[in-house]
């Protein structure tokens, strides 16, 4: 179990080293072709003898840390707003241990907050007037579909 801790991470701190692949922020984050750069500079730096490997191997090996990277990053984020809620709560005091490897990924931030829902259709034509006219219109539409 300790080669995979430690892999772990390995794969913690290589990623924190590369915004591109966590900062939606990041101008390269929503760029593929960088992001695919990024993501071999990674597995190159974890697997020393990655250029030795068989096409097959690196592919399995891509897969296989991008799978990892994510598994940790989503139990990072859902135990950082267990720890959210609970404190906020007032139900019965439930001890929620933090993450084993919650200090190595405090660079993201508020990469994983909660970001609340947003009223997109109010948002999209501005004022709420705008959002009648808009919800009147789809109403009318829709009418004329019916007949």
């Amino acid at each position: 179990m300790l080669p995979e801790y430690y892999k772990n991470k390995k794969l913690i701190s290589e990623v924190g080293k590369r915004p591109a692949l966590w900062d939606p922020s990041n101008e390269e984050y929503k760029n593929k072709k960088k992001k695919a750069e990024v993501w071999l500079e990674v597995w190159r730096s974890i697997y020393l003898d990655y250029e030795k490997k068989t096409a097959e191997e690196t592919k399995q090996i891509g897969k296989e840390l991008q799978s990892r990277w994510k598994s940790i990053r989503d139990a990072y984020i859902r135990n950082c707003r267990i720890l959210k809620d609970e404190s906020k709560s007032g139900s019965e005091a439930v001890k929620t241990h933090r993450y084993i490897f919650a200090e190595q990924l405090s660079f993201l931030g508020k990469v994983g907050e909660y970001r609340g829902t947003t009223d997109t259709l109010a948002s999209n034509h501005g004022t709420e007037d705008g959002a009648k006219d808009a919800y009147q219109n789809l109403s009318k539409t829709s009418a004329k579909g019916k007949r």
